[in-house]
């Protein structure tokens, strides 16, 4: 097991403590399965997210099938974050993006759900 750095924004750190966001896509793969990142916010909440999956898949079925473990209510809040990330690439349906499925525990007070 292995400690990653996986940058998040702030409204995308929110989604993992509340629950929301199981998964994240990026451009590059970040470490392999069982390695572990923390995700800290500003509540005082700590969440280990373990990595259990890391697939390579287009951006287009990131956007159809994962945008709400992704974090987001609609597949149209996805694409626009994604553009306002990614401003010079923008969205490429095609683009080969990697999927980095997780699972959750909090630290503070023993929780294990938000």
């Amino acid at each position: 097991m292995t400690f990653l750095n996986i940058h998040f924004m702030e409204e995308m750190k929110k989604a993992i403590i509340e629950g929301h966001k199981d998964c994240t896509s990026r451009r590059i793969p970040y470490g392999k399965v069982g390695d572990v990142f923390l995700v800290f916010h500003e509540g005082g909440r700590i969440a280990k997210c373990t990595l259990t999956a890391i697939t390579k898949r287009t951006l287009a079925d990131v956007t159809s099938h994962f945008y709400q473990r992704e974090g987001f209510p609609s597949q149209a809040d996805f694409i626009r974050k994604w553009c306002d990330i990614h401003p010079k690439r923008g969205y490429i349906p095609s683009d080969q993006v990697w999927l980095h499925e997780f699972s959750v525990q909090f630290e503070k007070k023993g929780e294990n759900k938000p």
